[in-house]
């Protein structure tokens, strides 16, 4: 094989690499794992901040946090990783904090969990759907739909 042949077969692979790499971070869920497996412990400690009222940050390597969501009995840190669509008709993808390690639905708005699975749950309330799942202790995967 010439030369250029070779140059051309290079080249075509390295475009091929960069298009599944590409592929591959762009779902909400693998990006995710990938921040929590590097910077897991900086949000952490940010949630940590955030639910103690200090100043927490809102928006940490690429990810922006939504704030911190109370019900009766649990509360959690809520980040956004990627959102389409208008904020009454869209999907958002993120991940949550969650000190006692229990699920909850997007917002942590008060509705009931459906185990679909060990450590993965669904559910809905008014038009709204969504699904959660453990990603490691205290970090949840969301997917919300309007």
């Amino acid at each position: 094989m010439g030369n250029r042949k070779k140059r051309v077969v290079i080249s075509v692979l390295i475009v091929l690499v960069i298009i599944a790499v590409s592929c591959i971070l762009n779902v909400p869920a693998n990006k995710i794992k990938i921040v929590l497996n590097i910077w897991g412990d900086e949000f952490k400690e940010n949630s940590i901040q955030a639910l103690e009222n200090e100043s927490a940050k809102e928006r940490m390597h690429g990810v922006i946090q939504d704030g911190v969501f109370e019900d009766s009995e649990n509360e959690i840190v809520q980040y956004t990783v990627k959102a389409f669509g208008l904020p009454s008709a869209g999907a958002y993808y993120g991940f949550y904090y969650s000190p006692n390690d229990v699920p909850a639905a997007f917002q942590n708005v008060h509705c009931t969990l459906k185990e679909e699975g060990e450590n993965h749950w669904s559910w809905s309330n008014d038009g709204a759907s969504g699904i959660t799942y453990k990603i490691s202790e205290n970090f949840y995967y969301y997917k919300a739909k309007f």
